[in-house]
């Protein structure tokens, strides 16, 4: 097995791995490092920045995934609970989830208000000082 060290194509590589795969192990095989070099890495500042980095990105194109297959999602259970040939459990479950995920939504929003005026305030005190 070849030694990460440096190398940043190498870096590259394992972090592809460690994305890809649910172990240490598995990502060490797939990127053709040893499992005690990996986890070295995993120690370094700089690679455990990049790996953060790069866990973050595929989160993010994952939440906007799921933005995106938000609006069908809603039309199907839409269609549901206007579906009289549906039985009644079913329309009452897909109204309880639209209707539950409405008052998330508004609660999420209320909160990010509510953060964005308490770090208004704050920056506002510290620039007076």
């Amino acid at each position: 097995m070849k030694d990460a060290g440096d190398n940043s194509s190498a870096h590259e590589a394992a972090i592809a791995s460690l994305l890809r795969t649910r172990t240490i192990r598995g990502a060490a095989k797939a990127c053709g490092i040893s499992e005690p070099t990996l986890y070295r890495l995993l120690r370094e500042p700089e690679f455990k920045a990049s790996y953060r980095a790069a866990r973050r990105e595929l989160v993010e194109h994952t939440l906007a995934q799921l933005q995106h297959d938000g609006a069908d999602a809603t039309a199907a259970l839409r269609e549901i609970v206007k579906n009289k040939q549906s039985p009644a459990s079913v329309r009452v479950a897909a109204a309880r989830v639209i209707l539950e995920q409405g008052i998330k939504a508004v609660e999420m929003m209320d909160l990010q208000s509510r953060i964005e005026r308490l770090e208004e305030t704050v920056s506002a005190k510290g620039a007076t000082r």
